[in-house]
């Protein structure tokens, strides 16, 4: 079944979400968690169904259901203020306003991804996040002097009597 709610588009035989036109990853709990509002309109739906509905007989806390609440709002471009799609009802649960039109799931082709979603990968340019080579060397010349400076006093207190675990910490 398509679900419709304004330029967005939920497939939930495909499990993908549109939003005008272009394809979006959620994650598997907001997916669901919206399947479950769009699929009853104008109902409300307590926090402990929704709860039941997709985590099961899991314990989830309340704050995981609102987190997940977020990520779906930020999906529709859903104001928490002024909502066109998910309204909350405060210490109850929530329920879907928005205009919802029901189409069969069409037949298309599907492309095979190979490799994680769009929303895992790495940023291209990764080189420009680490590139601190100099300082990665400042921090391997100090932490080979601390390790010579125990390797010393662990010989030292052995030879002295005293208990490794005194001398290793006391430098």
């Amino acid at each position: 079944m398509v679900y419709r709610c304004g330029d967005c588009e939920l497939d939930t035989a495909n499990r993908t979400f549109r939003r005008g036109g272009e394809e979006y990853t959620l994650e598997p709990k907001v997916f669901a968690v919206l399947t479950q509002l769009v699929m009853r309109p104008g109902e409300l739906l307590t926090r402990d169904q929704l709860l039941d509905a997709v985590w099961g007989h899991r314990y989830v806390t309340p704050s995981t259901l609102n987190r997940v609440i977020a990520l779906a709002r930020r999906a529709l471009l859903d104001d928490v203020e002024r909502p066109k799609y998910i309204q909350t009802v405060h210490g109850t649960g929530y329920r879907y306003v928005g205009l919802v039109e029901k189409a069969a799931a069409a037949l298309t082709e599907r492309r095979i991804r190979f490799g994680p979603p769009p929303s895992v990968r790495l940023p291209a340019r990764l080189q420009h996040l680490i590139g601190r080579e100099h300082e990665l060397r400042q921090i391997g010349r100090l932490l080979g002097d601390g390790r010579s400076q125990t390797d010393q006093r662990q010989r030292q207190a052995g030879a002295d009597g005293q208990s490794v675990a005194t001398a290793t910490f006391s430098y």
